[in-house]
C-alpha cells in the first residue's frame, strides 16, 4: 500500500508539473501567435504599399509611352514635311536656269532666280572677298549676299 501511495503521489506531482508546463507552453504559444500576427500585419502593409507603387509605376509608364508615341508621331510628321520641302528644293535646283522663274507649289509663290548673280557671288567669296566687298563690287545689299551664301552652304550640306 505504501508503494501504491508512492506511485499515486508521484503521479499527482507529475500531473501537476505537466499541467503547469502545459499552462506555460500555452502562454508562450499565445505570445508567439501575437508576434506572428504583428508580423503578418506588417507584411500585409508592405504588400499593400508595394501594390500601390506598382499601380503608380504602371500609370507613369503609360504616360511615358503615350508621350513618346505622340512625340514620335510629331517627329514623323515633321520629317515628312522636311522631306517634301527638300524634294521641292532639289527639283528647283535641278531645273534652275539663268533668270528662270521658279515656283514653290506648296507655298503658291513664284520667284525670279538670277543664277548668274549667285555664281558671281560664290566666285568672289571663293577668291577671298568678304560680304562688304562683294556688296560694293556687285552693287547689291549685304543681306542678299549673306542669304545667297547661306542658301548655298545649306544646299551643300543637304546634298552631302
Amino acid at each position: 500500500m505504501v508503494y501504491a501511495m508512492f506511485i499515486c503521489t508521484v503521479s499527482c506531482i507529475l500531473f501537476v508539473m505537466s499541467t503547469i508546463r502545459m499552462h506555460s507552453v500555452k502562454k508562450w504559444m499565445k505570445s508567439q501567435i501575437k508576434i506572428l500576427d504583428g508580423k503578418k500585419n506588417e507584411l500585409n502593409e508592405l504588400i499593400d504599399s508595394a501594390t500601390d507603387m506598382v499601380h503608380e509605376l504602371n500609370h507613369i509608364s503609360d504616360y511615358v509611352v503615350t508621350t513618346v508615341d505622340v512625340k514620335n508621331a510629331e517627329l514623323n510628321n515633321t520629317l515628312q514635311f522636311v522631306d517634301e520641302k527638300m524634294a521641292e528644293c532639289r527639283e528647283m535646283f535641278a531645273q534652275n536656269d539663268k533668270n528662270k522663274v521658279v515656283t514653290f507649289p506648296s507655298q503658291g509663290i513664284s520667284q525670279q532666280v538670277v543664277h548668274g548673280k549667285k555664281q558671281e557671288i560664290e566666285e568672289l567669296f571663293g577668291n577671298g572677298y568678304d560680304v562688304a566687298d562683294i556688296a560694293k563690287e556687285l552693287g547689291i545689299g549685304k543681306g542678299e549676299i549673306q542669304l545667297i551664301l547661306g542658301m548655298t552652304e545649306r544646299y551643300l550640306q543637304v546634298a552631302n
